[in-house]
């Protein structure tokens, strides 16, 4: 295994039915059984459906839907959403809530089987400490949102930083959401319309690393530079390792991180995040 494998390794959820690219639910399906066919195989994670599509994604799909692993944004009403899955023997190996209020964790994660796997969305411009230590407890997971189509839904580093330093304190694994089809912060336009604005965007390298380097001791400081870092020369590429400036991650490192802290990403694209990874000469 190289270090891009470890980096990448089912880490893309594929979330082509969102912004920006809004795929309607026939062509996100054949773009997901076509990815799941394709020597990227590897890299692929989850296709994200909402459970108020799930009528409309089993009437449109012709694979078998009780091998494909399903990421569900549930409603209001998480138990008849699950049953929905079931009835048409869905294969639902997470379920991803949004919460307002740190009560609603408990109740969330009680209507939901022990085997499968949630993750809650929580607010990040506050101190997450207290949210990330009630998710701890229910053996849960966070969800962070990186972005969207506007540029005020981009979190500061800062902000991003310190959550990931909470979840990695905790011991909590995260997923990170929107915002992230680059490797390396940069700015980028917004959609795919020719005249979208643009916005700095994290980079999904730069997440990644920045919880290697909190899950193995690194300070705030540092993290949040590497968060900001936007030159792709700072990122040193071998084969079983990554560098940047003087941290020096190996596989193993990497793999462990994926493993426990820094999970995966949802993409409206899977191809974009591949290539521009091949552009640079990282895989």
């Amino acid at each position: 295994m190289t270090i891009a494998t470890a980096l990448l390794s089912r880490a893309i959820d594929y979330a082509g039915l969102f912004p920006p690219a809004s795929l309607d639910m026939r062509t996100a399906i054949r773009n997901y059984a076509d990815y799941r066919r394709s020597s990227n195989a590897w890299a692929l994670g989850r296709f994200i459906v909402p459970t108020t599509r799930l009528g409309e994604f089993y009437e449109n799909t012709a694979e078998a839907v009780d091998v494909w692993p399903l990421s569900l944004l549930t409603s209001s009403n998480i138990k008849e959403d699950l049953q929905i899955a079931s009835d048409h023997k869905m294969h639902v190996e997470v379920v991803e809530c949004k919460v307002r209020d740190i009560s609603e964790i408990r109740t969330a994660r009680q209507a939901i089987p022990e085997n499968v796997i949630v993750y809650f969305e929580i607010p990040i411009h506050d101190d997450p400490s207290e949210w990330i230590a009630a998710i701890a407890n229910t053996g849960s997971r966070v969800k962070v949102r990186t972005g969207g189509i506007t540029s005020d839904a981009f979190p500061s580093p800062l902000l991003l930083a310190r959550l990931i330093e909470a979840c990695a304190s905790a011991r909590v694994p995260f997923k990170a959401t929107a915002g992230l089809h680059h490797p390396v912060r940069s700015l980028q336009r917004l959609t795919y319309e020719h005249d979208s604005a643009s916005a700095v965007m994290h980079g999904f390298v730069n997440v990644f690393f920045a919880g290697a380097l909190l899950y193995f001791g690194a300070t705030l400081s540092e993290t949040i530079a590497a968060l900001e870092d936007q030159c792709t020369d700072s990122w040193k590429y071998a084969g079983s390792e990554m560098c940047w400036h003087s941290w020096r991650i190996t596989t193993s490192q990497m793999q462990a991180v994926r493993d426990n802290l820094a999970i995966s990403f949802g993409s409206c694209s899977f191809s974009e995040p591949l290539l521009e990874m091949d552009a640079l000469g990282w895989r």
